[in-house]
């Protein structure tokens, strides 16, 4: 039965400032200056000369932006005509390299009647290290609530030809609607 051997090589991969690179194969040897930036990979080399690499930044000096994602949702007003949303409500899978993302915040956030509709807010995050980003998402208000009804009697006198009408205002008793009543009638209006 064949024996593999598994070896752990460290390399210090050095990017400099003009994107040109070297490689040093000193194990645990680290190296610091202001102008490169070091990140560490581990190859793992096999007795079947199989290599596979897996590399970490590093988040020491991070200037690199985290990555944000979003999402569209939709949302109902309440029964005040209102609506509020939080920042994880529109994020989707944001990311960073060097770690968890804050979510900073989500603008605008809150709505009424007059945002009925699709609105588009910014989603703003940070990675803890001063890189911040935004993406925006579409956020759909809906008025699902129906109008509070309320009717009154009214009594009407006919005219000489034998007729009388109603308005929907005379037969009105308060009626409600967390949006307001853009109009009202009544059927049958005419007797």
């Amino acid at each position: 039965m064949k024996q593999i051997y598994t070896y752990y090589v460290q390399l210090a991969l050095l990017v400099f400032v003009n994107f040109s690179y070297a490689k040093t194969n000193q194990l645990d040897q680290y190296i610091s200056l202001d102008s490169v930036s070091i990140v560490m990979d581990t190859e793992i080399i096999t007795e079947t000369n199989q290599v596979s690499t897996s590399y970490a930044a590093d988040c020491t000096n991070d200037t690199t932006p985290p990555t944000a994602a979003t999402q569209d949702i939709t949302v109902s007003l309440d029964a005040s005509g209102n609506a509020s949303i939080a920042p994880e409500d529109v994020e989707n899978g944001s990311t960073d390299d060097c770690g968890p993302i804050n979510l900073v915040s989500v603008v605008p956030n809150s709505f009424d009647c007059t945002n009925i509709g699709t609105n588009t807010v910014t989603l703003t995050i940070n990675d803890g290290n001063g890189n911040t980003n935004t993406a925006t998402a579409n956020v759909t208000v809906e008025d699902n609530i129906f109008p509070n009804v309320s009717c009154q009697p009214v009594t009407v006198q006919l005219d000489a030809s034998g007729n009388a009408s109603v308005t929907a205002a005379q037969v009105d008793d308060n009626s409600s609607d967390n949006c307001g009543i853009a109009s009202m009638s009544v059927s049958p209006s005419t007797f």
